[in-house]
């Protein structure tokens, strides 16, 4: 299970995660079926949390709006593959429908008012199409006074008459000034009038103060911040606790009020009225979690990603009404006045544990009490359909035919293979490998274990329609023990050969991810269904399976790694040579990456599959495989050909080293052979000869090399010649073109002696 709550200090107070981030929703509202996949992908880890995901909690619902709900059910039916409301998993929703309603800004309802009637959870399209069972916990902890209880009840109820109202007044004291030494919460409306108060107070103590400063760690965002991350109290303040003690003495309590007399080097001083002790209050840690998959175990586990180390204290002669959710006074000042939401003004009257701890402010009148008939309507139907034993049991039988449906629902499996089948024909010509294990496999599937699965099931559950626990019935689980026998042969008969043998490549990288995508999608849905089949061949529960299930969902690195090399190069299996196949689609993957094309663009897949059957010894034999010979090829010529030598000398294959060093030569360009002749100690005139080119062809060549600085100049003319030339040139700057150069030297030298000087010149200068 994981934990979730809509706001990010609920989620850390109850060690769980936001809706949002988990589920990467966006913040603002969300239009029913609109859903968009978000900017930054799920990982495989939260895929796999996601699939394996059996109860979904979610702390404060009441918070929680119906357009955020419904994204949830979208994500989960996405990346569950089951089309039912929220695909599937189990959801426990905790919260009182009667305090503190979702935040919707005049913008947000703009966009919302035509999609719902509703902004609470309870309005949500997948919401009302999900049959629910609802408990209500009725035993109230924080009141005793049944006076009082009756009086809160009212008023949680919208049954706020003109009686109730006259004896909560009976609080209202005009003009009420409390006294400086006593400690006591006043609870306000906004934010602007807390820290209005606390301002006020703050400013009138003419005392110590010291300033805090939280210690954050790893990711721990600024809107979960359960404290101020700089603290700055003084002597005399009037603080809030927001931890509970977690020592033997649990001196504090989340909500416990108290005043500073003092400060340590790293800790406050607090004296709390009733105690005969002081309470030395040091930093305390809040923790952000995520969750994560134990690769051993294979469940899921929270991780702490984050840290925020502060004073667990907050200056409080005045809270909000909203801040104050979850808290409990002895004795509390209320100004309820112009309250502005449903359920306010109970959540502020019920933190108090007596009436007679309670002081008003202001009067309350009947325009303060706001409850919201949407919400009333919902309590009662809750109390009209608290459940009975009787409709537990017939739940509790209806999930345990659902899980055996589930077990023996091939569907996906089926649309799966087929998909894999399209993205292989789409592949056509540029597709690489033994496709033929997916030929008619998916007529196999449905006609041996789709249409078999339905009549197993349509003839179990009438069967067993009244039986109050199917899972202690033993004829049924031996039957589907027995079914898991069948269809167990079955997936070794059809499926077994695509995830043990088949292999491709594509030379489309389009249609090499499609490919892939779709092969693991196969390969995942295969290790999860056989799993839980062969698992439960001795014996069907609902435990052994969900068990079997979660871990099966988790990713699987080796089944991973192979699908991996299945999309890039795996087709080796085709290949006499699988390793050579290998190292030659690895160089050709880098090639493409380095030079931002697609694979296909450096060399073809059957080009490379053709090399390494014939695994030439020759550089002239390797250029004759069609794929090789035109321009496109022989630029990687070379680089093949290394990779081939490289493999018959690790195979010990015989090697040519003649051979060797004539395809580094025939790999070069034609400027290239030049230079490798001109270093060698040949002339030009040689060179020319040997080439059967120009001289001024062969002067061409080397003047580009002059030019570049890889060449000196000296070493191609005679090097007075050369000086004489730059001298010239450095005293005549003025002269443009080889031809003023030529005529002012008087036509002393060559047209091939001054290019090489000229290049030499600018190439030093």
């Amino acid at each position: 299970m994981i934990v979730t709550s809509p706001t990010g200090v609920a989620a850390i107070n109850a060690g769980g995660v936001t809706l949002h981030s988990f589920f990467q929703l966006p913040l603002g509202p969300q239009i029913p079926g609109s859903y968009s996949e978000p900017d930054r992908r799920f990982s495989k880890v939260k895929i796999d949390i996601i699939r394996s995901l059996q109860l979904l909690v979610i702390d404060e619902i009441s918070m929680v709006r119906a357009d955020l709900l419904d994204s949830v059910d979208t994500v989960l039916k996405r990346y569950r593959g089951n089309k039912l409301p929220f695909g599937g998993v189990q959801l426990l929703l905790i919260g009182d429908m009667q305090q503190l309603s979702p935040v919707v800004r005049p913008e947000d309802e703009e966009i919302l008012r035509p999609y719902y009637d509703t902004y609470y959870f309870f309005g949500s399209k997948a919401w009302q199409k999900t049959p629910y069972v609802c408990i209500e916990l009725n035993q109230i902890f924080r009141q005793t006074d049944t006076s009082y209880i009756d009086i809160l009840n009212a008023i949680r109820n919208g049954r706020s008459d003109s009686n109730i109202l006259a004896k909560l007044n009976t609080r209202y004291i005009p003009n009420y000034t409390p006294d400086k030494d006593n400690d006591v919460v006043t609870l306000v409306t906004t934010n602007a009038q807390a820290e209005r108060i606390n301002s006020v107070h703050m400013l009138e103590l003419d005392t110590e103060k010291r300033t805090f400063n939280a210690e954050i760690t790893g990711d721990f965002p600024e809107s979960s911040f359960p404290v101020d991350r700089n603290l700055m109290f003084k002597v005399g303040s009037v603080v809030m606790f927001l931890k509970n003690d977690t020592g033997n003495e649990r001196r504090f309590y989340n909500g416990k009020i108290g005043r500073i007399v003092g400060f340590d080097t790293d800790s406050v001083v607090v004296k709390c009225k009733g105690d005969s002790e002081n309470i030395t209050v040091k930093p305390m840690r809040w923790e952000n979690t995520k969750y994560t998959v134990d690769s051993k175990t294979k469940e899921i586990t929270e991780e702490v990603v984050g840290t925020f180390t502060q004073i667990p204290l907050k200056t409080a002669w005045a809270v909000t009404i909203h801040k104050s959710q979850g808290l409990t006074f002895d004795n509390l000042l209320l100004d309820a006045h112009n309250s502005f939401a449903h359920g306010q003004v109970y959540v502020a009257l019920s933190r108090c544990r007596t009436l007679e701890g309670l002081i008003l402010l202001q009067p309350l009148r009947p325009s303060d009490i706001i409850t919201d008939p949407a919400i009333n309507t919902f309590a009662e139907s809750v109390e009209q359909n608290t459940p009975d034993e009787g409709a537990l049991i017939n739940d509790r039988r209806a999930y345990f035919f659902n899980l055996v449906a589930e077990m023996f629902d091939f569907s996906q499996l089926h649309a799966s293979v087929q998909s894999l089948q399209r993205a292989v024909a789409e592949a056509g010509s540029s597709f690489v490998g033994n496709n033929a294990v997916l030929e008619g496999i998916d007529s196999k599937i449905y006609a041996d274990m789709m249409t078999v699965a339905e009549k197993f099931t349509a003839v179990i559950n009438p069967k067993y329609a009244n039986s109050p626990d199917p899972e202690q019935e033993t004829e049924l689980t031996d039957r589907i023990s027995k079914g898991c026998v069948y269809f167990k042969q079955k997936i070794d008969e059809y499926l077994n050969p695509i995830a043990e043998s088949f292999s491709f490549d594509c030379d489309d990288k389009t249609k090499a991810k499609r490919s892939r995508d779709h092969y693991e999608a196969v390969s995942k849905m295969f290790k999860i269904k056989n799993g839980c089949i062969l698992s439960l061949q001795d014996g069907f529960s609902i435990k052994k399976y969900l068990e079997t299930k979660a871990k099966l969902s988790m990713t699987d690195e080796a089944m991973a790694s192979h699908s991996r090399g299945s999309s890039q190069g795996a087709s080796s299996s085709d290949s006499q040579n699988p390793e050579l196949y290998q190292m030659l689609s690895k160089w050709r993957k880098q090639a493409a990456d380095d030079a931002g094309v697609e694979p296909k663009e450096i060399v073809a897949t059957k080009t490379i599959l053709s090399i390494s059957n014939k695994v030439p010894s020759e550089y002239k034999e390797l250029v004759e495989i069609k794929g090789m010979g035109g321009s496109k090829g022989k630029a990687f010529a070379k680089a093949i050909f290394d990779i081939v030598m490289a493999y018959r000398r690790k195979k010990g294959l015989p090697i040519n080293e003649l051979a060797f060093e004539r395809a580094a030569y025939e790999s070069m360009s034609s400027e290239e052979k030049t230079l490798a002749l001109f270093e060698e100690g040949c002339s030009v005139a040689e060179i020319a000869q040997k080439r059967g080119l120009a001289q001024s062809t062969v002067f061409g060549h080397v003047e580009r090399f002059v030019a570049s600085g890889q060449l000196p100049a000296k070493a191609v003319i005679d090097e007075k010649c050369y000086e004489e030339i730059c001298m010239f040139i450095a005293e005549n700057p003025k002269l443009k073109g080889l031809g003023e150069i030529r005529a002012g030297l008087e036509e002393k030298y060559s047209w091939d002696e001054i290019r090489i000087a000229l290049a030499g010149f600018r190439s030093e200068n």
